[in-house]
């Protein structure tokens, strides 16, 4: 067939390609409606319930018809300062018999235009309620378009307002997948009741509705709004598993089993945190062990009052009455003023005429008796204010006139001796304060000699420790230019299985009749005899595994004879058996702590090998 000289092949429409999880890439507005502030950030996931499990999926369990859990996707957004937050990808609009969304990336049509699109920006498609997405059945594209009429749920700030019922209308389509979205709906009657209905409508919403609101289904606001009945088990096996996908946590707030539990919609009483409680119950305590403290305080102080009343008045009620002491005998200027002890007598009355004493007929009361008493200590303060001086002064007139007479007939000898004798306890008190002061000196003197001994033998070690390390370096520095005399000669000419072999029978000599010290010859990882092919220079012991053990012992094996070859290997087994070497301490000659934990597994590898062919040998 010939082509018209006109004609033209149909130009192919440009595709354009989007990704990534950064929403507007072709809407500049989408942003505003997603995300909460201009510097969060949204990343999308797969929800695995294995997930930070150690258990595998037992597959001997699963039938031929069933997954472990159906793919469903979510969506993080990451506020900074303020955490991340997640929800449900809500699924896309769906034509008969198509069974899922199919993968991505994949070629559909956006508001008219051919786009290669992400499953990143597929998802943000879906969040977002100004689109509407319809997945159609193969080979027809995908569609996402603006939706034409919004309910008040699909704006980007959703308010909180009462729908009308009796105004909404929805598209065919959305009705169609909302109602399938309603548990038991096939099973519900027709007719409802309006009061119901009403009330239904006032019902307000479970908390957890608002974590889990899909922006791609908005709720339908047809005529029959009828509450939700118990869900039948038996027909929600037979429902496909997409029909579920949006209304998972929506079932657990709405289909509950009303005979067993009824929610109660009010506000969550506050909690306290065990810190709080702690601080509270402690500040309890407290308060209960001061005002105890504070109330035997008080009882003790009663008990201290009470007894110091009863003391001075049974001292009182003791004493003869005053003018005793002016008629007595005494010789005492100051007869007349009582002692600390002495105090009116409140229950007495001193007889006038010559009278017996009598009891006072009216006997007072605890607190005239208090009053009284106060008063009589108050008169005993002021009597006894001066006593000390006036008792000063008289005993300071007798004395001046004691010590004359005494002057004036004494003997002279006495006096002599007196003198004498206060000047030999003057003379005592001088030799002891004298052997006092020596006994000091003495004292300071053994001190500094002790301080000089333990400063010389301090210094004395320090130099002993000096010249120990000097030494050891010395012999540190001798043993490593010998180690290095003796590895010189495998360093030069070309490297293959002869020579690794001879050099494992020449540092295996070395090895086992050397005894490695931390101090005086540290064991390095050059001087083990490492049965490996590979040249010491690219060996080291966490190169060491099973692998290169046998390569090893397989090329001796076919160099040597049946009897020779059991030999190496039974004096490799010897060599590097852990026993041998803990007796040995070979392990505490390594200085460096990682490479002595690199040398012990690497032992232990090489020792099983070595094992494993010496078992070999023997069966």
């Amino acid at each position: 067939m010939v082509r018209s000289a006109g004609y033209e092949k149909p130009k192919v429409p440009p595709v354009i390609r989007i990704s990534g999880s950064e929403p507007g890439a072709l809407d500049p507005t989408q942003p505003d409606r997603l995300l909460r502030t201009s510097k969060s950030t949204l990343s999308f996931a797969s929800f695995d319930p294995y997930i930070a499990s150690a258990n595998d999926v037992n597959l001997a369990k699963l039938s031929i018809n069933e997954e472990p859990c159906r793919p469903k996707r979510i969506v993080i957004e990451t506020v900074i300062g303020h955490g991340s937050f997640w929800r449900w990808v809500p699924s896309a609009r769906k034509m008969e018999d198509v069974e899922d969304e199919g993968t991505f990336p994949r070629v559909i049509n956006i508001c008219g235009s051919l786009v290669e699109c992400s499953q990143d920006q597929w998802d943000i498609y879906k969040l977002d309620p100004k689109y509407d997405c319809l997945v159609k059945f193969p080979p027809a594209l995908t569609v996402v378009s603006i939706k034409e009429s919004q309910s008040p749920f699909n704006d980007a700030t959703p308010k909180k307002s009462k729908p009308d019922v009796s105004t909404a209308s929805t598209p065919p389509d959305d009705e169609s997948d909302v109602d399938r979205m309603i548990i038991d709906d096939d099973n519900r009657p027709v007719n409802s009741d309006p009061p119901k209905r009403k009330s239904r409508a006032a019902r307000p919403m479970s908390p957890r509705e608002p974590h889990h609101f899909d922006f791609a289904f908005p709720p339908s606001t047809s005529e029959d709004p009828k509450p939700k009945k118990r869900a039948n088990m038996a027909f929600q096996g037979l429902r496909p598993t997409d029909e579920e996908e949006n209304e998972y946590f929506q079932e657990d707030s709405n289909n509950r089993n009303t005979r067993f539990y009824t929610p109660k919609y009010q506000k969550r009483a506050r909690t306290l945190s065990p810190e709080s409680k702690k601080r509270s119950l402690n500040a309890h305590k407290t308060s209960r062990r001061n005002a105890k403290q504070e109330k035997w305080e008080r009882e003790k102080e009663a008990r201290k009052e009470q007894r110091e009343r009863h003391f001075l008045r049974d001292i009182l009620s003791d004493l003869p009455p005053a003018h005793a002491n002016a008629n007595s005998g005494s010789d005492s200027k100051f007869a007349d003023i009582p002692e600390e002890d002495e105090a009116p007598m409140p229950d007495c009355t001193i007889p006038v005429n010559g009278e017996s004493f009598q009891s006072n007929p009216e006997r007072p009361t605890e607190e005239e008796g208090a009053q009284r008493l106060a008063e009589s200590l108050k008169k005993m303060q002021e009597l006894n204010a001066d006593r000390d001086m006036q008792r000063e002064r008289e005993r300071r007139d007798r004395g001046e006139k004691a010590s004359t007479s005494r002057a004036n007939s004494e003997d002279p000898n006495i006096a002599y001796r007196k003198k004498q004798k206060l000047d030999e306890e003057t003379q005592k008190k001088e030799e002891e304060k004298r052997k006092q002061d020596e006994e000091s000196r003495r004292q300071a003197e053994e001190n500094r000699r002790k301080e000089a001994r333990a400063q010389q033998e301090e210094q004395a070690k320090l130099r002993k420790e000096q010249e120990a390390r000097r030494a050891r370096q010395e012999r540190l520095e001798h043993f490593e230019q010998e180690r290095r005399t003796r590895h010189h000669h495998w360093n030069n000419g070309m490297w293959n299985s002869e020579r690794a072999m001879e050099r494992y029978r020449v540092i295996g000599a070395f090895f086992d009749k050397t005894r490695f010290t931390k101090d005086d010859r540290p064991l390095a990882t050059i001087d083990i005899p490492w049965p490996s092919l590979r040249h010491p220079h690219v060996n080291s012991a966490r190169d060491m595994d099973w692998e290169s053990v046998t390569y090893f012992f397989n090329a001796i094996k076919e160099v040597s004879r049946g009897q020779a070859f059991s030999d190496v290997v039974k004096i490799s087994l010897q060599r590097f058996h852990p026993d041998r070497w803990r007796s040995r301490n070979l392990y505490s000659a390594i200085e460096d702590e990682d490479e002595r934990n690199e040398v012990e597994t690497a032992v232990s590898t090489v020792s099983k090998a070595i094992g494993a062919l010496w078992a070999e040998l023997k069966s």
